[in-house]
């Protein structure tokens, strides 16, 4: 019975820890968002990342999606934000039998609107 307990205790230590990510695309301005296209300086900017993702029980349970992962990095850059510049999306995936399957993306993000009218 030991044996038994050991070795479920192993497989559930592997399918929480395991997980591997690989990067999709490097990209130098994105946004799913209506934006002006001057692009200026990202210095004023700030360093986000955003996930979208769906379990994974036994089989996927959805499909995780681009977009949704860089309106989440967007939003949580907060309010005036609209694009990122900079950055990198990754697909993770954190499951063994159970985990999650993600989309990450991560870049710094900048309001064009206002850099445009700052060129103006």
């Amino acid at each position: 019975m030991n044996h038994r307990m050991a070795f479920a205790a192993a497989c559930a230590s592997i399918s929480l820890v395991s997980g591997c990510s690989k990067p999709l695309t490097d990209f130098t301005v994105i946004s799913t968002r209506n934006t002006l296209r001057a692009v200026d300086d990202a210095g004023d900017g700030v360093r986000v990342t955003g996930r979208d993702c769906v379990p994974v029980v036994l089989v996927q349970w959805g499909e995780p999606s681009v977009q949704e992962a860089i309106e989440d990095a967007i939003d949580r850059a907060g309010p005036g934000f609209d694009a990122l510049v900079d950055g990198v999306i990754s697909h993770r995936y954190e499951y063994f039998l159970f985990g999650q399957d993600c989309w990450e993306v991560e870049g710094t993000a900048v309001s064009r609107k206002s850099a445009a009218t700052a060129a103006r």
